[in-house]
């Protein structure tokens, strides 16, 4: 297997749009593609820019893999280790208790608590967040710096939404002794941590990197889809909230809400979530490609990640509920240390049980990868180096045939939009992906006698953890 260039991780589709190889060049820049992703502009990029960058996007494997990272990062002396969770300290379920973060969060409120925590207390002049775009270019989403607690909340929420690093690492770097926090995802981490061995400036100034777990990364015109099935055309779009808690629903049967360019709050349209096409995660309706060759879920070189609460015991909170995992000593003695002054709520949670909540997209991440680079390499394609190996994972046609489906769910959703988009009807994209989408879902359905056995299982596994 040869690693790939940046030139073919970008040609191929494999870019993640952190943006990380832009930040390091003198001209180069993020621009979209007509997918609602983005991409560099390698025609902005000297050859030694485009070489150097290599050592550190998420998907030119000359960086080095996840493990690798996190052994030169992290103080693993004093860690203990599983497969798929990566090194670990302490594990726990929670939520935030002071203020409004719980209920202005998307889940529990831990993130923004904790960043504003470090904020507060000095241990950083600023947090490198997603927050609403301050720009007219119909961006909803970008990564800007917070100073302030105030700032932060403005940044609450999960975002599912592409956005880049360069412009806000471009604008710490003018202040190297400034300290930050960065909040990102597993690949963005990824290639952070590989370009601060590049990069000791910016080492230096980033004191925590904070973790969000992650299943996929979708497109811009995810957003435009949903707001088009809530009423909202995509040219009178102007915002998505993903993550709107509905009241006396469980945590998982969340909605969204979409606000339109024009009108007051009684236009913004509340839609839950299992109510339009797309809104099954499982279904994978515009993730990128990339992710379809990524391994990392639990952003396995971040100091502190947080993740939902995906397990029986928890679900049934409409406020939502964390899931973490500590890999920092100074980050879990201040959660204990605010969980005794009742600031937060820990329920310290065996790191098992915390890998339990997300094993769906780890399993697709770690046998559907075994599955796809497998496929690849029988086709003579190109694909990213990861730590799963081609073919290390035994599956049935019926797997290989699940695996199949979910990637035409991916390419439909993305062809059919732009063509929905072309035609002015949305119905184009709804007719092309209904029945991909219903014979993916027979395929999965799961027989009377399997659904009584696994839900016997999962009651006898919640009393077991109750009474331990």
């Amino acid at each position: 297997m040869q690693h790939l260039t940046l030139k073919q991780v970008v040609e191929l589709d494999y870019c993640v749009g952190c943006g990380l190889c832009a930040s390091q060049s003198k001209n180069g820049k993020m621009v979209d593609t007509k997918f609602g992703t983005y991409i560099p502009d390698l025609a902005t990029f000297t050859d030694e820019e485009e070489r150097a960058a290599e050592h550190f996007c998420p998907s030119a494997k000359v960086s080095d893999a996840e493990d690798t990272l996190a052994k030169e990062c992290l103080p693993v002396d004093q860690l203990e280790y599983l497969d798929g969770l990566g090194y670990y300290q302490k594990t726990y379920a929670g939520y935030a208790l002071e203020g409004d973060f719980r209920s202005q969060g998307s889940s529990a409120g831990l993130v923004n608590w904790l960043c504003a925590k470090l904020l507060e207390d000095g241990h950083v002049d600023s947090v490198l967040h997603v927050k609403e775009a301050v720009n007219d270019d119909g961006t909803m989403y970008s990564y800007q710096e917070s100073t302030s607690v105030e700032a932060l909340q403005t940044g609450a929420k999960s975002k599912y939404y592409p956005i880049e690093l360069s412009g806000v690492l471009k604008l710490i770097e003018q202040a190297p002794n400034k300290k930050v926090a960065v909040v990102a995802l597993p690949c963005f981490l990824k290639g952070l941590r590989a370009l601060e061995k590049k990069n000791p400036t910016l080492k230096k100034q980033i004191k925590f990197h904070i973790g969000i777990v992650c299943g996929h990364l979708k497109s811009k015109n995810y957003a435009e889809f949903l707001g088009w099935q809530a009423g909202i055309e995509p040219e009178n779009l102007r915002l998505i909230d993903y993550r709107t808690k509905l009241s006396g629903r469980p945590a998982s049967r969340y909605g969204f809400t979409a606000i339109p360019k024009v009108g007051d709050e009684d236009s913004w349209v509340i839609t839950p979530m299992t109510e339009v096409v797309g809104g099954n995660w499982g279904h994978g309706v515009f993730k990128l490609k990339a992710c379809e060759y990524c391994d990392d879920v639990m952003a396995e070189t971040a100091d502190i990640v947080f993740g939902d609460a995906w397990l029986p015991e928890f679900v049934a909170d409409s406020q939502g509920t964390n899931i973490l995992n500590s890999r920092s000593l100074f980050l879990t003695e201040l959660l204990e240390r605010e969980a005794e002054k009742s600031n937060v709520k820990l329920i310290e949670l065996s790191p098992e049980r915390v890998l339990d909540s997300q094993r769906s997209g780890l399993r697709h991440r770690r046998e559907g990868l075994s599955y796809r680079s497998a496929r690849d390499m029988k086709k003579g394609e190109a694909f990213p180096v990861k730590r799963v190996s081609p073919g290390s994972h035994k599956l049935t046609k019926h797997r290989k045939l699940t695996y199949d489906y979910r990637e035409t769910i991916r390419t439909t959703s993305h062809s059919s939009f732009i063509a929905a988009k072309e035609h002015k009807d949305l119905h184009v994209a709804l007719s092309a992906l209904a029945p991909v989408i219903q014979t993916y879902a027979k395929l999965n359905q799961t027989p009377l006698r399997n659904r009584v056995i696994n839900k016997v299982k999962r009651i006898g596994k919640k009393l077991l953890n109750v009474r331990s």
